[in-house]
């Protein structure tokens, strides 16, 4: 065994071009391989189990009103582990004269424990509040500060029924507030968990620095005044109380969470106290401290904002290292079958003599394997450890620019390590195995034998007489070369293939996800989105009555959109998505605040077929069509709360399939929203400023009236989605390394080998006048050969590789093309080629230094 590893040693001696080649894409590969795969882990393990940790609430459900035995009832369901009311309110507060958006919760023992990161949790009857790290942080905010703000108090509900366009009578509700002033100290600063990407849902272009979550106990905030009651419409003006929240002695609530796996059904667990009736209603609210509740609708945590943002980018992150390691692998066991056979070949006569003499044929196949374990072992421990080393800490650092990460320590497992080893092994033995084994099969005797000439014949070319004839002579020896060696060629274009199909697949996500971006920001004729404090009344409206409005002399269009949260039926199928109301060219006439050109909608993915809107139009994104399985034409059912907290139903019909990229939402002519119920409520506006204003100073004149809550610039909000996408760039520069390596490691080796095989005929050639250049271009020919036919194979993978990608990279709300562009197929390509020539060009010194004599002299 001794004499055989030492064999072994020389061999790679000999081959050591072609061994540090194959080390070099095992590298990559394990790089890749391990650190991706152990990176996504630990961050995927770290954000679960801080989940779990902090108790991250499974379910949210919304209701107008909830009480504590209904609480109770939910909390012994099967599939519920835990159950909990909490209380939420949206207010604004002012830190260091900006206004911000603040969403305060109470707290729930045992369920979405906030992880205080300085202070403590706020006590009970006191006056204190605990607001998260990532707005403590950019606006200064310490423990001891004090926050004044609003809270609009209940102090009527007032209940009707109506029916809505499918026939059926639902809820109608309608609230009465009274503001009622807080000033609370805060005692805490706390990382939440459920605030991995903080979304303001009032405002979702905001950034998450620019609003602040809050946590209260139950007892600081009031839901209802002391003299709150709910009532039932009779109709004529007449009101039947139900209860009065000072005859109540059990807690009320405006929401439920719950811990737990297996609950079924959302809409059916929550949905127990959905009433369809006046009887219903009078049955629900008999006992006061009976169990009762006004569902609205329930949220789980997979379709968290929060969440979802987080998983789109790591399973694609995922999906990644799942998948794409592997084409280095392959190329690397494509190397070891190319250096391996030919060494074989040159010691056929020694494999004989060897096993003459007693050497059985499993320690001839070791010395071969043991070559490409070697290779493994070398390749996989340093790629991967630099890996296992780098590559999640640069994960990690990537994820702490877009997300607030858990403030907990994270694992990072080294089984990644010896999983890449074991996998890259094993394909590199397997390919080691098939490299000797043909000659292995031969008896001793024989192969100890000269191994006669391979038989040729002419090759397709040669049969094309016309054009054979106007080929030179050194194009005719690079074809019939390559013809000779079929096998090998094939096996060198591997390489290129998985080359050309990383960067076709990389570089055309990137190119979708620019165009995707380019169509939504063609498709928003607007600067800014204004928010506004509490919704209007399109027909009452007008933004002019407000006192001292100077916004208006830098605003060319205001186009306010009616909007709800509605769930869309169809059979059995549904999802979730805003619907908004838009002005049609008759609407933008007949309404002060409408432009027909506020929102542009296009029916085809090239944005050249534009869809106008009429009065019975209702389009929706591909997105929502794909999940329901509906096309133009299908009817569906949608449902919801109006932003006038009324239960609309109705049915609609599909007219138009719209291509949404970015926050896709469904829309309709205003006339719908009139003639279903609807009504033309808007609490956002979209404004075009007149040329040559600043949109820095409108925003700032805007900003200075409390009607309006808050306003965004389009730019600002297009920065912020490109921000979020932006660990595409890195994936697409590490990889485009990595397939440069695949390139030249191919291109190298099977350069070395050629020149190994031909030094003879090469000397032959330069001693019959043929120059340095003319030799090294019959080699340089033959790669550019073998990179054409790389490329056109890899064209099509790659496309798939595409594809694949950008299928995992889309989401429901998020929708990226799936074309090849002439100019990325031709761009990879390219890039393939000068590969191919680095690599090439590698191997002049080598030709320049060929002596004549000597390889003249060599026996064949």
């Amino acid at each position: 065994m001794k004499y055989i590893m030492l064999k072994t040693f020389r061999d790679i001696r000999e081959t050591i071009g072609s061994f540090i080649s194959i080390v070099a894409v095992i590298i990559i590969g394990c790089f890749f391989f391990s650190g991706i795969t152990a990176g996504s882990a630990a961050v995927t393990r770290q954000v679960s189990d801080y989940y779990s940790a902090q108790h991250s609430a499974a379910v949210r459900a919304e209701y107008m009103y909830v009480n504590a035995p209904a609480v109770e009832e939910i909390a012994a369901a099967d599939g519920v582990d835990k159950a909990a009311g909490y209380n939420t309110f949206y207010t604004q507060t002012s830190v260091g004269g900006a206004r911000l958006d603040m969403t305060v919760v109470t707290l729930t023992d045992g369920i979405d424990d906030p992880y205080i990161v300085s202070g403590r949790l706020p006590q009970k009857d006191a006056s204190e509040i605990i607001i998260d790290e990532v707005a403590a942080k950019a606006h200064g905010i310490k423990v001891g500060d004090a926050l004044t703000f609003d809270v609009a108090t209940m102090q009527k509900i007032t209940l009707s029924m109506s029916e809505t366009g499918t026939g059926t009578d639902t809820p109608q509700y309608t609230t009465k507030t009274a503001d009622r002033l807080y000033e609370l100290t805060v005692c805490g600063i706390y990382h939440a968990p459920d605030v991995i990407y903080k979304v303001n849902l009032r405002n979702t272009a905001a950034p998450p620095d620019e609003f602040i979550f809050a946590y209260v106990d139950y007892s600081t905030i009031d839901l209802y005044t002391p003299d709150a009651r709910v009532v039932l419409a009779l109709g004529g003006g007449v009101e039947q109380t139900l209860f009065e929240y000072s005859e109540i002695s059990v807690n009320i609530y405006n929401g439920i969470k719950i811990l737990g796996d297996d609950y079924g059904d959302v809409d059916k667990l929550f949905g127990r106290y959905s009433v369809s009736s006046t009887e219903q209603i009078n049955e629900l609210f008999k006992d006061p401290d009976g169990a009762a509740g006004l569902y609205m609708y329930a949220l789980e945590r997979k379709n968290f904002p929060s969440v979802t943002a987080f998983n789109s980018i790591n399973d694609t992150i995922a999906a990644l290292a799942a998948v794409l390691p592997f084409m280095f692998f392959a190329v690397a066991a494509a190397i070891t079958v190319i250096s391996l056979s030919k060494t074989v070949d040159n010691q056929r006569m020694q494999i004989g003599v060897i096993q003459a003499i007693g050497v059985g044929k499993g320690a001839v196949y070791f010395s071969y394997i043991f070559y490409a374990l070697f290779a493994c072992l070398i390749g996989g421990t340093a790629g991967g450890t630099l890996g296992v080393l780098l590559v999640p800490y640069l994960i990690n650092f990537l994820y702490a620019r877009q997300f607030s990460m858990p403030p907990t320590p994270q694992h990072v497992s080294v089984l990644f390590l010896f999983l890449g080893i074991i996998v890259a092994a094993a394909l590199a033995c397997l390919a080691a195995f098939l490299s000797c084994h043909r000659t292995l099969k031969v008896k001793p005797a024989q192969a100890m034998r000269p191994k006669p000439p391979k038989k040729t014949k002419r090759i397709l070319v040669e049969r094309w007489t016309g054009l054979w004839k106007r080929l030179g002579f050194g194009a005719k020896m690079n074809l019939r070369n390559m013809f000779l060696h079929k096998i090998r060629m094939l096996l060198s274009s591997v390489g290129i293939i998985g080359c050309i199909a990383l960067l076709i697949g990389l570089v055309g996500l990137k190119d979708n996800m620019d165009f995707s971006f380019r169509q939504y920001d063609r498709s928003a004729q607007y600067d800014l989105t204004v928010a506004i404090e509490a919704p209007v009344d399109l027909h009452t409206f007008d933004l002019d009555e407000i006192s001292g409005y100077e916004g208006a002399q830098y605003i060319k269009n205001l186009t306010f959109a009616p909007d709800f949260s509605a769930r869309f039926t169809y059979k059995d199928k549904a999802a979730d998505m805003t619907l908004m109301a838009l002005p049609t060219a008759a609407d933008a006439r007949e309404n002060k605040y409408a432009d027909e050109n506020c929102v542009m909608l296009f029916t085809d993915i090239d944005g050249e077929r534009r869809l106008v809107l009429d009065d019975d139009t209702f389009a929706i994104p591909t997105g929502l069509a794909d999940k329901l399985g509906v096309k133009a034409g299908d009817t569906v059912t949608v449902s919801g709360y109006s932003l006038d907290n009324r239960a609309v139903e109705f049915e609609a019909k599909i007219t138009h399939i719209v291509y949404e990229y970015f926050e896709q939402k469904a829309y309709c002519a205003y006339a719908m929203f009139k003639n279903r119920g609807v009504g033309l409520f808007a609490d956002t506006a979209y404004a075009a400023v007149k040329d040559g204003t600043a949109i820095g100073t409108a925003i700032a004149a805007l900003k200075e009236y409390e009607e309006i809550r808050d306003v965004r610039a389009f730019d600002e909000t297009f920065a912020s989605l490109k921000d979020k996408m932006s660990l595409l760039d890195y994936a697409v520069i590490l990889f485009t390394f990595g397939a440069a390596v695949l390139a030249v490691a191919v291109i190298y080796n099977i350069t070395a080998t050629n020149l190994k095989e031909r030094t003879r005929e090469i000397a032959t050639l330069m001693v019959l006048g043929y120059k340095q250049r003319e030799t090294a271009s019959m080699i340089l020919v033959e790669n550019l050969v073998i990179t054409l036919i790389g490329c056109l194979i890899g064209l099509p993978i790659g496309y798939g590789l595409m594809v694949w990608l950008v299928d995992l990279s889309s989401s429901f709300n998020v929708f990226i093309s799936g074309f090849l562009s002439w100019y990325v197929a031709i761009g990879c390509m390219a890039l393939t080629f000068v590969f191919t020539l680095i690599s090439t060009l590698m191997f002049n010194r080598k030709i320049k230094n060929i002596s004549m004599v000597e390889a003249l002299k060599s026996v064949e």
